[in-house]
Parts: structure tokens; sequence; C-alpha cells
């Protein structure tokens, strides 16, 4: 159990060495990022299903697709910043 908590503690948090109010902040930013796209994304859907005239099915579907674009583009933009943030700070140190 210990071995599997220091895992979770590894990997889970950003920077282990960091104090825990920064990780609350950081997964304060996660779940804000997801409300904002879902809500963004359930107001383009709703915009679009009026505009194309699509049912609620496809307004999902088109909705379920964009989530996982934006978590793909998420993802990929948080890789890269943290990326850069190490080798910012290999170059300082």
């Amino acid at each position: 159990y210990d071995g599997y908590w220091r895992l979770y503690a590894a990997y889970s948090r950003p920077c282990p060495d960091n104090p825990v109010f920064l990780d609350v902040l950081w997964y304060l930013g996660y779940v804000v990022g997801l409300a904002a796209a879902i809500g963004y994304g359930t107001a383009i859907v709703w915009h679009i299903r009026r505009l194309y005239r699509l049912t609620l099915w496809q307004g999902i579907f088109a909705l379920v697709m964009g989530l996982i674009t934006e978590i793909v583009v998420y993802g990929t933009m948080c890789g890269i910043w943290i990326m850069l943030l190490m080798i910012i700070g290999s170059r300082l140190s």
C-alpha cells in the first residue's frame, strides 16, 4: 500500500517537492479548464444544432468529438509547456 501511495504521489503530482497548496491550485486549474471546455462545448453544440437543425444525438456526438479534440490539444499544450519549463529550468540551474 505504501509503495502504491508513493507511486501515486510521484506520478499524479506535477512537482512532488512543491507544497500541497500548489497541487491544489494545479487540480483547480484542471477542473476549471474542464468545466469551461464542457460549458463552451455545450453552448457551441446548441448553436450548431439550431444552425444546422441537427437532432440532439448528433449534437451530443459533436460535443463528445469536440471534447476529445480539446483534451488531445490541451494535453499536447501541457506537454509542450512542461518541456519548455524543464528546458528553462535546466538552463537556469
